[in-house]
């Protein structure tokens, strides 16, 4: 529904703030912020479905992102994104077992494979975009933005 697209989008772009600490401050930085916004969510908001979507998929991604891709400089592009996948997979796997207790999911075989191959192809949507934009950051963004973080 427009609702779980809206959950999926506000966990998406709250991770930007991630990504960003991760850019300008560090990945220690980053990842307290990920806790912070993490924990913040659980406990605010209404609805846990967006604060799931952010805890375990878009929170993160940011500083897993960083680290398969330094780790795919020794590795491999390939495998890395091999691990990354299998990663998220996880994820989805745990993401699965909470959400079915939460909202009511079918049973049926084929709609949990629609939903996995859907959810993977959003995830290398979803890593695609954060390269772009770490890439616009780094070429249009930073020379104005660093002028107010001094």
């Amino acid at each position: 529904s427009l609702l779980e697209v809206l959950d999926i989008t506000s966990a998406c772009i709250a991770s930007f703030l991630v990504l960003f600490c991760l850019i300008e401050i560090g990945a220690g930085s980053a990842l307290g912020v990920y806790a912070t916004v993490t924990i913040l969510s659980l406990l605010v908001l209404p609805q846990r479905l967006p604060a799931l979507f952010f805890a375990l998929f878009f929170g993160i991604l940011p500083l897993t992102k960083m680290l398969f891709e330094k780790i795919g400089t020794r590795i491999g592009v390939i495998l890395s994104y091999v691990l990354k996948l299998a990663l998220f997979n996880g994820e989805l796997v745990i993401f699965g077992i909470v959400a079915k207790e939460l909202i009511n999911i079918p049973d049926s075989a084929l709609i949990i494979a629609a939903y996995a191959v859907l959810s993977n192809a959003m995830f290398v949507l979803v890593d695609i975009l954060y390269g772009v934009l770490t890439r616009m950051y780094f070429g249009t963004f930073r020379k104005r933005i660093s002028k107010f973080l001094k």
